[in-house]
């Protein structure tokens, strides 16, 4: 993923003039327990402080998700590296699923007010969503 991310993503956005990109579950390769937590969390920080820079260097919109894994994953470990993504973000988001419903958590933007917002059904299209 480092390799990917740090040596390939510039020619990638490059070639196909890309102005999104999407990095499905950032944090899970890092959470390998035969990797030693300090080395996880040493090159993590060093892919994400890449990722914010590319993002700013080449105007693109960067969409990172790190969604929380089982406690069979090293929990610890999964905070720590999503406290570091969310450090670098400029804007936070979060899907919550309880018993009775789903919320979207703004936890972080550089001008929008924080909060939740109730996500409706799961029978709702696009456009009525919108």
């Amino acid at each position: 993923m480092t390799s990917l991310v740090m040596e390939r993503l510039q020619n990638i956005v490059g070639k196909y003039n890309a102005k999104i990109v999407m990095i499905s579950d950032l944090s899970n390769l890092f959470l390998d327990k035969n990797i030693p937590h300090e080395d996880a969390i040493r090159v993590f920080n060093q892919v994400v402080s890449y990722l914010q820079s590319f993002a700013r260097r080449n105007q693109v919109i960067l969409i990172v998700t790190c969604p929380t894994h089982s406690i069979q994953r090293n929990n610890f470990r999964n905070s720590c590296l999503k406290k570091t993504t969310s450090s670098k973000a400029n804007v936070v988001v979060s899907l919550w699923q309880t018993l009775f419903d789903r919320e979207f958590v703004l936890e972080k933007h550089p001008y929008l007010m924080l909060g939740t917002a109730e996500y409706p059904s799961d029978n709702l299209t696009l456009t009525e969503f919108l």
